[in-house]
């Protein structure tokens, strides 16, 4: 009894026996592709900096994107700033905001530059706020 009512649902999503054929195929496929890698952490006692920075960074993929995304379009230093202000955003927001005058340029702050610039290459990186 318990089947037959499984079956009347599953025969919503697949109406004959190529579609659930081909969704079977499907998740076997998702099945075998490499899984992501995970971390484990251990002995983190009195490491709460280092702890914190690894969450914040998601272990370097965050980096990895920067680059996949920006490739060769923004430089080093700027690809480092970039991140940063992904791992750090009120610390970033803060020290930005103590050294305005200094990191301005003719338009505006370097980050808002450095959007401006992104607009350039990718037009759906949103405008700071």
């Amino acid at each position: 009894m318990r089947d037959l009512a499984y079956l009347k649902l599953m025969s919503r999503e697949y109406p004959n026996i190529k579609a659930a054929s081909s969704e079977i195929i499907n998740l076997k496929a998702i099945l075998g592709l490499p899984k992501g890698t995970e971390y484990f952490f251990s002995d983190l006692h009195g490491e709460y900096e280092a702890f914190i920075h690894l969450l914040k960074s998601s272990s370097g993929i965050i980096r990895e994107k920067i680059r996949e995304t920006f490739g060769y379009i923004i430089s080093n230093q700027e690809e480092t700033e970039l991140a940063n202000l992904i791992y750090y955003p009120r610390r970033r927001w803060r020290r930005r905001s103590t050294t305005a005058s200094t990191t301005t340029t003719g338009s505006g702050s370097r980050s808002t530059a450095w959007c401006a610039s992104a607009r350039r290459y990718r037009p759906n990186t949103p405008a700071p706020r």
